[in-house]
């Protein structure tokens, strides 16, 4: 399944996520190491769109939760494999359109 192709108007950030096993040992000595070896990013997008897209959005957040798909950074144009970030959707009306936070986490 494909991320509907929806331009976010007020912009998105990143997060990059290395993990690291943090340990503690006697003489207050602290080991740290990566936990692994694969990155991952989170994508937050904000949007503004007209009412209809964010119908569009629910739909594909009601139909894809739990599930993975692609999504195109619009400004990488770089492909990734992502799951919702998030377990609800809330938005705020305005004149025929909708404000909205999508979190997308890859795989």
């Amino acid at each position: 399944m494909v991320f509907p192709a929806i331009r976010y108007r007020r912009g998105s950030s990143e997060e990059y996520i290395i993990p690291i096993i943090k340990t503690e040992s006697e003489g207050n000595y602290i080991r740290v190491r990566r936990g692994s070896t694969k990155k991952r990013e989170v994508f937050t997008l904000i949007f503004r769109t007209p009412n209809s897209d964010y119908e569009t959005i629910k739909g594909h957040f009601n139909g894809n939760q739990g599930s993975s798909f692609t999504w195109l950074h619009q400004e990488t144009g770089i492909t990734h494999i992502v799951v919702y970030g998030m377990d609800r959707l809330k938005r705020s009306m305005f004149g025929g359109y909708s404000e909205y936070t999508v979190i997308l986490e890859e795989l």
